[in-house]
């Protein structure tokens, strides 16, 4: 099924590093494992008059960054892989394993990356960032309509088991590309996708479904709906003229999986035709956007209707517990949904909901002192861990939906540049660490460049890092045009 792409970059590196300070380093394990900034630090390793530097481009393509103590099933890890380090450092100076362990000396160096030229501002990086996210994806539609769902960017390995709401949503954010720049590539991409996600349509019970492998999928069932609703305004060229009715059966189905308290039944039991009351992280959130999207375009008054009682659920009942002020979960989903239903059924709980949201995520952003690596715009609790660049972008997609109900909701000017600030630097983030011409030689193809990675030691690519972050930026770019 897969497309192969070319095995080697036709794209020159610009890439230049120095070596700005080194220090002692112990032999031990533990101290080798730990005492090195990811993507900051490598390795000088001498023995006798034999020398190599281990840079951290090579620990990188080693996967050895963050993998020392792996953090159970979070898909984080703390440490540089020590045995990594050892064999590149045998390989380099043409030693056993056991002499470059025993006899070697080891020195840390600390290295720093000559930048590149700076666009002229930030919105041009941010326009930047999304057309090459956007170009990322189209280029790697494979034939029957799917995407390279995820790949090792080093090797061009490919993994992950294929899910139809992640599909959806990439398709989502081309269709924002293709309305947003009219460029072809990205409609016929977008036409693809478009067909691959049609082809997964069935029946639960009278309605359409999004199913994989006799089981529904929910989330691609709401986000399905959502990139056909955007696809279709967007004029996706050469795609079936049925979509209309699709995208209502869909806004259908998720009606009627929906109880009377706003919350939504997430499974369906394909043999008795019947919804199964069982809930799943980020679902309602989707559905809820989904069906305010739908409304909006279809004027559909119980679509709106769903919506708005969906999301008066998320932002009262389903936080209703002990210390609720004081906790919030990933509600990018809900937060676009404010923006989607206001001018229609504006809900102001709902939008102080996510300003206090969006305000924890201010207090949470990290600047850049706060680590010797490259955090700022990123959000987290401690200078440990390399920013996550899936979860950023899908926080920031929140965050400009908040923007954009704020605005129209007449919010003060101190709260909205606090809002634009936090988004600007969420996403100059993600656009520093988007593979491109500064890391050609790592990768085995051209084909990966414009790809957001795991982060920015991890040069794994799926296919929802450039999608919400993407998404964002043409969603704020957008707003702040008008």
């Amino acid at each position: 099924m897969s497309q192969q792409p070319p095995t080697s970059p036709d794209t020159e590196s610009s890439a230049t590093d120095e070596i700005v300070a080194q220090g002692w380093l112990s032999s031990s394990s533990w101290i080798l494992a730990t005492a090195l900034v990811p993507g900051v630090d490598g390795v000088r390793v001498s023995i006798g008059n034999k020398i190599c530097y281990i840079l951290p481009d090579d620990l990188i393509v080693a996967h050895a960054y963050e993998s020392a103590v792996p953090l159970g099933s979070t898909g984080l890890g703390f440490g540089t892989d020590p045995a990594a380090i050892v064999q590149l450092a045998a390989g380099a100076l043409g030693v056993p394993l056991d002499r470059a362990r025993l006899d070697a000396k080891w020195e840390r160096i600390r290295v720093r990356r000559r930048p590149g030229p700076a666009l002229a501002t930030q919105r041009e990086e941010i326009e930047q960032f999304s057309q090459n996210a956007a170009a990322y994806l189209a280029r790697n539609v494979l034939s029957d309509g799917r995407f390279r769902y995820e790949v090792d960017a080093i090797s061009g390995a490919e993994r992950g088991v294929y899910e139809f709401a992640r599909h959806a949503g990439a398709t989502y954010y081309l269709a924002l590309s293709y309305k947003r720049s009219k460029r072809g590539e990205f409609g016929v991409a977008l036409s693809q996708a478009t067909r691959a996600l049609l082809s997964a349509v069935e029946h639960c019970g009278p309605y359409a479904c999004i199913v994989r492998e006799g089981q529904l999928e929910f989330g691609g069932t709401a986000l399905g709906l959502l990139a056909l609703v955007q696809a279709i305004e967007a004029d996706v060229p050469n795609v079936s003229p049925e979509l209309p009715s699709v995208a209502k059966s869909l806004s259908e189905f998720l009606r009627s999986q929906q109880k009377s308290d706003g919350e939504f039944q997430h499974d369906f039991d394909m043999k008795r035709t019947a919804p199964v009351d069982r809930q799943y992280p980020f679902y309602s959130g989707e559905a809820v956007l989904a069906l305010a999207r739908y409304g909006r375009f279809a004027r559909d008054a119980a679509s709106l209707d769903a919506a708005s009682r969906g999301l008066r659920y998320l932002v009262t009942r389903g936080w209703n517990f002990f210390g609720n002020r004081y906790f919030y979960g990933a509600e990018h989903w809900t937060c676009q949904a404010v923006a989607e239903l206001w001018q229609h059924q504006p809900d102001c709980d709902a939008l102080q909901f996510c300003l206090r949201w969006s305000e924890q995520g201010d207090l949470l952003q990290q600047q850049g002192s706060d680590a010797a690596f490259d955090v700022d715009g990123n959000y987290g609790v401690g200078p440990v861990f390399e920013p996550q660049l899936i979860a950023v972008g899908g926080r920031v997609e929140g965050v400009v939906g908040t923007f954009e109900a704020a605005r129209q909701a007449g919010v003060n000017p101190f709260t909205l540049a606090r809002l634009r600030s936090q988004i600007e630097r969420a996403l100059r983030l993600v656009a520093r660490h988007q593979l491109g011409r500064e890391h050609a030689h790592l990768l085995n193809s051209p084909y990966w460049l414009g790809g957001v990675p795991t982060s920015p030691v991890n040069l794994s690519v799926r296919i929802d890092g450039p999608q919400h972050a993407g998404a964002a930026a043409i969603r704020y770019l957008d707003a702040t045009s008008r």
